[in-house]
């Protein structure tokens, strides 16, 4: 228990005399804090002060110390699952040759779905490719210093009456060695890699096996196939197509 009235005495006598240190009685416990100069009047305010804290018991301080909950984290919002039919695949996806992708297709001033499956990359014989009366003079020179090539890719029709799409304009082969490419598109009766559309009008669950023919210098191999439509996020020239390789 503090002596409130020996810490009065000793404030009063030592009024107009400056002191080096406050000895403050807190709560039993005794604590000397270095101030530099304090005036007796200002000591003995503070002593008073303390005082009354050291003898006034606060309820709170008598119960057993409480430990709060820990507050968790509120729950991410969680958005409903999108339907099957209205996902598609995300712009720059990268796919194993074999792997489907379901992408948006805008054809004939229609809008629709399809599954886009690259199957096969095959290397070619100019040889046929020479054959065919459709191959102009300009491009027969070029075929008799490179090598042609034949992506196999499955049409799988969704959703849109987008009947009589083709990849040819979609698509662009992907390269290995540095070299350029060629594109020689819809040659409808060329057996070895006959340039396949959807049917028009569409039927519903129709797949077609589509064929699409590139021709590199030498040198320069195809090893896969890129998908992006001219102004949408896929597309080949500046997007983020979808690529098989």
């Amino acid at each position: 228990m503090v002596d409130l009235k020996n810490l009065l005495d000793d404030a009063s006598r030592q009024d107009g005399r400056a002191v080096d240190a406050l000895d403050v009685v807190h709560a039993g416990r005794r604590r000397v804090r270095r101030r530099g100069v304090v005036r007796a009047g200002a000591a003995l305010a503070l002593v008073l002060v303390v005082s009354a804290t050291a003898l006034t018991v606060r309820p709170w301080e008598s119960e057993e110390p409480r430990l709060l909950e820990p507050v968790s984290p509120p729950a991410p919002k969680v958005s409903p699952v999108a339907p099957k039919d209205s996902e598609f695949t995300s712009p720059g996806s990268l796919l194993d040759i074999g792997e489907t992708a379901r992408v948006p297709v805008e054809h004939a001033d229609r809008r629709g779905k399809v599954e886009l499956t690259v199957t096969a990359v095959r290397r070619g014989d100019t040889a046929d490719l020479l054959a065919d009366p459709e191959i102009s003079a300009d491009l027969r020179q070029r075929l008799e210093t490179g090598q042609i090539w034949y992506v196999d890719v499955t049409i799988r029709y969704l959703s849109g009456k987008i009947g009589g799409y083709y990849l040819d304009s979609d698509v662009e082969p992907v390269l290995r060695g540095g070299g350029g490419h060629n594109q020689v598109s819809y040659l409808f009766d060329f057996a070895p890699c006959p340039s396949l559309g959807l049917s028009s009008p569409p039927v519903p669950g129709e797949s077609v096996k589509d064929c699409v023919v590139f021709r590199t210098p030498p040198g320069t191999d195809v090893v896969g196939l890129r998908w992006g439509p001219f102004e949408t996020p896929y597309f080949v020239g500046t997007e983020k197509p979808v690529v098989w390789r």
